[in-house]
């Protein structure tokens, strides 16, 4: 649906009419205690990466997931999901492709919760996920005290998140 009746659809007179029940965004979820300054953009994280191998992870699996964690960085690139060859688009896989040997080697089976799991156990610094991670580590006494949440890093385009 186009934003013009996304809109129309949602709002009557130009008045806000509907509420969803809930709105989740995609955020960086990091280990405060071993990355005290969260990398704020595409250039420190993956100075981050190269010093701290295996501690970022990107939600890779074959499913939903590795889409939101690859599309915030088409965009913050000035690529989108219409535009694979646009010079944004490819940007952001430059980007993952150096990124690549520097994350988690795990990350191709990584989903929502096993990163999670591997967060909490301390394998993992720095992943993106939805705003429940943080619930979930606060009930395994691990947030807010060791891990918080920032931003995804802003690529050359600024920054860009998933909605939900």
């Amino acid at each position: 649906m186009a934003p013009v009746a996304a809109w129309r659809a949602a709002t009557f007179d130009g008045r806000v009419r509907y509420v969803p029940h809930r709105l989740m965004w995609q955020a960086m979820i990091y280990n405060r205690v071993e990355v005290p300054n969260p990398p704020a953009t595409w250039e420190q994280l993956a100075d981050f990466a190269r010093r701290h191998p295996g501690k970022v992870v990107l939600k890779a699996a074959r499913y939903e997931g590795a889409i939101c964690d690859v599309m915030p960085l088409v965009w913050s690139a000035g690529g989108g999901e219409l535009e694979p060859e646009s010079a944004g688009t490819l940007r952001a896989f430059g980007f993952l492709s150096d990124l690549a040997p520097y994350l988690n080697p795990e990350s191709a089976v990584f989903r929502e919760m096993s990163v999670l799991e591997a967060q909490a156990r301390g394998s993992v610094w720095i992943h993106f996920n939805w705003p429940f991670a943080m619930e979930y580590l606060a009930t395994k006494g691990l947030a807010p005290q060791v891990n918080a949440s920032a931003p995804i890093p802003a690529g050359p385009g600024g920054p860009a998140t998933v909605l939900g």
